[in-house]
Formats: C-alpha cells, sequence, structure tokens
C-alpha cells in the first residue's frame, strides 16, 4: 500500500467561518477535504506538484461562494425591507380607515 504524503493548511477567516457552511443557490461545488477549527479552514491536500494550484482553487471557490451569498443577501433584505413597509402601509392605511369610522360612531 503506498502512503500519500499530506499537507494541513490552515487558512485563517475573518468573520464567521460557519458562514461557509451556507450554500448560496449558484455555488462552487468544493470536493476538496477540508474541516472548520475555530477561526480557520484547515484543508488537507496531497503533498506534491499541484498542491499550490489546488489550495489556490480551493480558496476561489470559497471566495466566490461567499461573494454569491453576499449578493443574495443584499437582494432578499431589500426584498423583505419592500415587503415589509407595503405592509406596513397597508396596515397604517387600515388603522386610519379605522379610526375615520370610530369618530363618526356614537358610542
Amino acid at each position: 500500500m503506498r502512503q500519500v504524503k499530506v499537507l494541513d493548511v490552515t487558512i485563517p477567516v475573518k468573520g464567521d467561518p460557519e458562514t461557509l457552511t451556507i450554500a448560496p443557490s449558484s455555488q462552487a461545488l468544493i470536493s476538496a477535504n477540508y474541516e472548520i477549527r475555530g477561526s480557520a479552514i484547515v484543508l488537507r491536500v496531497p503533498d506534491n506538484d499541484r498542491a499550490d494550484g489546488e489550495i489556490d482553487v480551493f480558496i476561489q471557490q470559497v471566495n466566490g461562494n461567499l461573494e454569491n451569498l453576499r449578493q443574495e443577501v443584499a437582494r432578499c433584505d431589500g426584498q423583505v425591507m419592500g415587503a415589509v413597509q407595503q405592509k406596513a402601509q397597508r396596515r397604517k392605511a387600515e388603522i386610519e380607515d379605522d379610526n375615520r369610522r370610530d369618530q363618526i360612531r356614537l358610542f
């Protein structure tokens, strides 16, 4: 049985590393062997001539997925705020209608 040497590469993460577990609707499927440890990602790659390239691809894929997630959150925030404002305006109109109706009641 041939043993393959591997490198454990620790990549520090700014922010919450658990964000990496959230998948945007459009994403690169990452097949690399990695785990989240505290505030870092530990990537395991074979110790060969392709190691640097595999690390670079992994970082590009993670950054791309995070950018897609940022864009989706920004779109959702705008949509949610718009929906909240519409609901608030409808409710305000209902309250104003109720107040007008209540002013003409004699009880």
